[in-house]
């Protein structure tokens, strides 16, 4: 028996039971702890407890770092992630003192537990689109993460960028701010799934932001790929890693 045709008898036999009970809402999986277990039940005092406690207990253990740039030129319809689309500009500013706040926090209890040397091993900078921001403003916030933190030799720094959005300004301004890793949306290269998930992006944006990363010497490129999108069949899938494992 062909394993298509085992697959469709198994999906045929599941009980009603049974699909009644997964047919429900679940949290996302790259969210942990997911957002249901989120609520206000933590104080503010409580939160720097912890982080002067635990930064007490180990106070050389590395940091990983975490940066959430919400804001998109245009939101793709197939996006599920904490973002907001928009084409003012001015709310980057707020928006970036509000982090270096929160920074100053966090900060200001490693340095209570004598803990302000832990090196931060991991930096990340997610989305939205991270390069929503301008190459000034790249730099004016990494300017304030190392005011905060100790970036530990050999650090993973690494960000996501769209195609689309980013240019070569962009590329060279995150190489010089010491990011090493570079992760480029592609979802999919196929124009009828990309045209129906609202995320229209050329073969030729995409090999050219990869051949540049490699010349301005980032370690590592990467590509985000999504499977169960519109219109995806296993030929077209093929089609989008062929392009990939040429590239």
């Amino acid at each position: 028996m062909s394993g298509a045709v085992a697959d469709t008898r198994f999906l045929r036999g599941l009980s009603t039971e049974f699909l009644q009970r997964h047919n429900r809402p679940g949290p996302r999986y790259t969210s942990y702890p997911t957002a249901p277990e989120w609520g206000e039940e933590v104080t503010e005092r409580e939160l720097r407890a912890m982080l002067r406690g635990r930064s007490a207990a180990n106070p050389a253990a590395p940091l990983s770092l975490y940066f959430h740039i919400p804001f998109c030129e245009h939101r793709c319809s197939f996006c599920a992630c904490n973002a907001i689309a928009t084409p003012k500009r001015e709310v980057v500013d707020p928006y970036l003192r509000a982090l270096d706040q929160e920074m100053e926090i966090f900060a200001s209890e490693l340095a209570a537990a004598g803990a302000d040397q832990r090196p931060v091993t991991q930096l990340h900078f997610g989305g939205g689109t991270p390069t929503f921001l301008t190459p000034p403003e790249i730099e004016w916030l990494m300017d304030r993460i190392r005011s905060h933190f100790h970036i530990g030799e050999g650090a993973e720094i690494s960000v996501e960028i769209d195609p689309c959005v980013t240019d070569a300004a962009h590329m060279r301004t995150l190489r010089a701010q010491g990011f090493n890793r570079v992760s480029l949306g592609v979802q999919d290269f196929d124009s009828t799934t990309q045209q129906s998930i609202e995320r229209v992006q050329t073969v030729e944006e995409t090999r050219e932001l990869t051949d540049l990363a490699r010349e301005l010497g980032f370690d590592s490129v990467n590509f985000d790929l999504v499977y169960g999108l519109p219109h995806q069949t296993p030929e077209t899938i093929n089609r989008s890693l062929d392009i990939i494992l040429e590239m």
